[in-house]
């Protein structure tokens, strides 16, 4: 549960973690339903469910480290190129997103995330073309983001991040909220509500509180110089 996965995050900060080395460790592809068992247990979002590229490393025979990978989200990862979409769309050809990176519980795996990334890009790279660059995002509300600025991505800008919550037990990310998904969730609210009513009026009238959080870090690494050995 969301509430167990807090309180492993608050134990790994205070308590010592087991260390492996990643050059200890097997890499190999993994499957999706690999990486979703794994994430739901081992990363406090869960699986993300459009990721199709996955990457493990394995120790003693069992995965210790997991990265998945797919098609970026959002704009392009160049900002001038907002405004043409041709360029947009080459953009978000060339880029790809790490959708997730998580370690098993109570195990740092030194080196894991470059040692993952090596390997994901030289085989993208083969089967797909070159990858011009790689985006990836860290949640301000549980860390700093320094793992990815140490294998060499600059932090590109901040992103506004808010939850809905009715003050009890239910709590709702903004992308469930959106106002194509509100008459879904809830049954009084027709088409003519989700045309003259923004997506704040509805939620407050149905006794949801907006919760903003410290929001999301977006980072890009440029891949011009990752060539395949």
């Amino acid at each position: 549960t969301k509430r167990d996965k807090v309180k492993r995050t608050i134990r790994d900060a205070l308590v010592e973690r087991e260390r492996i080395h990643a050059r200890q460790c097997t890499v190999r592809q993994a499957t999706n339903k690999e990486c979703a068992v794994f994430f739901a247990d081992n990363h406090f979002d869960g699986h993300a469910s459009n990721a199709s590229y996955f990457v493990v490393l394995e120790h003693d025979g069992s995965i210790v480290a997991a990265m998945s990978f797919g098609h970026p989200r959002g704009v392009s990862i160049d900002d001038k190129s907002k405004t043409n979409e041709t360029n947009k769309t080459n953009e978000k050809s060339k880029s790809i997103e790490m959708y997730r990176y998580a370690t098993k519980e109570g195990i740092t795996v030194v080196g894991g995330v470059s040692r993952c990334l090596s390997f994901a890009l030289k085989q993208i790279n083969r089967k797909d073309g070159e990858v011009a660059s790689l985006v990836t995002y860290s949640d301000n509300n549980l860390f700093t983001g320094d793992v990815y600025e140490r294998i060499g991505f600059e932090q590109q800008r901040m992103t506004e991040e808010y939850f809905w919550s009715d003050l009890g037990e239910t709590f709702l990310p903004r992308y469930a909220t959106q106002k194509s998904k509100l008459c879904n969730l809830f049954e009084d609210v027709t088409a003519d509500d989700v045309k003259t009513k923004t997506e704040n009026d509805i939620m407050i009238d149905h006794g949801f509180v907006k919760v903003y959080t410290a929001g999301n870090t977006r980072w890009i690494k440029s891949l011009n110089n990752v060539k395949e050995k």
